[in-house]
């Protein structure tokens, strides 16, 4: 698959096809150790993450993506802080409306990022803690 709808290799801010995109400054940061983990080249790693956050935002009628985390299997309890083991996924917050969402993708170890298939979309409301089922589609449950 040929990623569309991404920034410059060199960019972690801009408008593609009425979407914005941002890369959150941990996202940013972590971004060659998380390719590193999953033995991918970062640079692949950042259009494929921005692929799928443009096309969670445009099926969500949003306009903006901010990218939080790249591929990574972990997540963050609210309110805690606990780190737990869980599938492969994005982690963005789209605006309006601080929608809080979880892309879940199957990459094959080591790659390369083109086999990358989308899963499904864990779509969690602002003040929420769960995946509302009206919005979320696909395979979404951590």
């Amino acid at each position: 698959m040929a990623y569309t709808n991404i920034l410059s290799a060199d960019s972690y801010e801009g408008t593609v096809d009425g979407i914005t995109i941002k890369w959150g400054p941990n996202a940013k940061t972590r971004l060659p150790t998380d390719a590193s983990i999953f033995g991918v080249d970062a640079v692949a790693m950042k259009a494929a993450t921005e692929h799928f956050a443009h096309v969670s935002a445009k099926r969500l009628d949003k306009t903006t993506a901010i990218i939080l985390g790249s591929f990574h299997n972990t997540t963050t309890v609210t309110g805690t802080g606990e780190k737990k083991v869980a599938r492969c996924h994005i982690t963005l917050k789209l605006n309006p409306g601080g929608v809080k969402v979880h892309v879940n993708v199957d990459l094959p170890e080591g790659g390369p990022m083109e086999d990358t298939e989308w899963q499904g979309e864990s779509v969690i409301l602002k003040n929420t803690a769960t995946s509302d089922p009206n919005l979320s589609v696909g395979d979404y449950l951590e």
